[in-house]
């Protein structure tokens, strides 16, 4: 009768490793999401107010498309703004709508507006 106790606790403890398997990998998954962090890019931004467009005279940290921003930093940005209208302005605005930066460091700040900036970027899935 020994032989078949012997069996029995084998069968348990096969279970009870699979179990911790399972477990294993379900914690990796989420390890492995948390973790995946995109590079923070240096955009300037625009903000579009009312019959005025204002430029960030300077890049500022932002995700790329298929990412989002995990942390949040209040920041006030100098800006440089402009009728909505203005055809220069309209000129930025296509620019940064295509990635390029367009030089802003001698146009006049208008004024600063708060803008919450990224810390670190997280894929979005």
């Amino acid at each position: 009768s020994s032989s078949s106790e012997s069996d029995e606790s084998d069968d348990s403890s096969s279970s009870s490793s699979e179990e911790n398997k399972d477990n294993r990998e379900h914690f990796f998954e989420k390890q492995q999401y948390t973790e995946k962090e995109c590079p923070v890019k240096h955009q300037t931004q625009y903000v579009e107010q009312g019959d005025k467009i204002c430029f960030t005279s300077r890049p500022l940290p932002t995700c790329a498309s298929q990412c989002k921003a995990a942390e949040k930093v209040p920041k006030y940005v100098d800006v440089h703004c402009r009728d909505a209208s203005d055809s220069v302005a309209q000129l930025f605005k296509q620019q940064i709508r295509k990635g390029v930066n367009p030089d802003l460091t001698n146009k006049s700040v208008t004024k600063t507006v708060k803008f919450f900036l990224p810390k670190k970027c997280v894929h979005v899935y």
